[in-house]
């Protein structure tokens, strides 16, 4: 629905035309720019008639919807499944390629064959601290391997959907790759440096360590809105209390 013509201010005796449709006659103009601008170009407002510039820009600056933690809502667990698909998939790769076990793994500093050149972490080789936390053991699928896969991609695919809703899915991911990172860190500093490791048992635990304490303090936040609203109610009726009149009977 747009406004009627308006009349022709006094003393201008061409019309303005719409700013982006100039063969279009037009004395209406925008409530928040103030660019005359043609039926077609106009829109509805709470007061007026806005450009579609002006509506596109301020719909641009609407605030977007965020999680709790700060992050994007999200409705699919698209992360969470990522994750388990890659490391399905590298699991499958290792079975055909052992030695990617060998090259990929947690190594801290030592030498991967009698007379190889020392190799690890303390080499220089820092990729192995993230690269190690995709791939589980090596030991076929009759063997630790595939139980190892087995549990933690089933406790990634029971915590990874909830808490990749309550954070978003970039600080998700982040969570998850610092968590194997970490692991990672913490064995090259306290474990063996000539023992491989590998599996995706830090980032996993990583994660359920972050989904308890979000509900920690999700439920800590609750707790504290809860008593701030029931202190209020109380004063509120205390001074409603004081001030209304009474009369109090005493029986005995």
């Amino acid at each position: 629905m747009t406004a009627p013509d308006q009349a022709s201010p006094a003393g201008q005796e061409v019309p303005p035309t719409c700013y982006r449709h100039p063969d279009r006659e037009t004395w209406v103009s925008c409530v928040r720019c103030g660019r005359h601008a043609c039926p077609d170009c106009l829109r509805e407002a709470s007061v007026g008639q806005q450009c579609v510039e002006c509506v596109r820009d301020a719909g641009q600056g609407t605030r977007r919807a965020r999680t709790a933690f700060g992050g994007r809502p999200v409705a699919t667990a698209a992360v969470t499944w990522t994750l388990v698909g890659l490391n399905v998939v590298l699991f499958l790769v290792e079975l055909a390629v052992p030695s990617l076990a060998t090259d990929w793994g947690m190594l801290g500093y030592a030498r991967t064959s009698f007379s190889g050149p020392l190799q690890g972490v303390a080499a220089g080789e820092w990729y192995r601290l993230i690269t190690s936390a995709f791939l589980p053991p090596a030991t076929g699928l009759g063997g630790l391997g595939f139980l190892d896969i087995l549990f933690n991609m089933w406790a990634l695919v029971v915590v990874g959907p909830s808490l990749e809703q309550m954070l978003g899915r970039v600080r998700f991911l982040a969570v998850y790759l610092l968590s194997a990172i970490g692991g990672g860190v913490a064995f090259f500093l306290i474990g063996p440096s000539n023992v491989f490791a590998l599996g995706a048992s830090g980032a996993v635990f990583g994660l359920f360590g972050c989904l308890v304490r979000g509900r920690a303090e999700a439920a800590a936040s609750t707790s504290a809105g809860s008593s701030r609203s029931s202190r209020s109610t109380w004063r509120s009726a205390s001074s409603t209390g004081q001030r209304s009149p009474g009369r109090t009977t005493w029986a005995g």
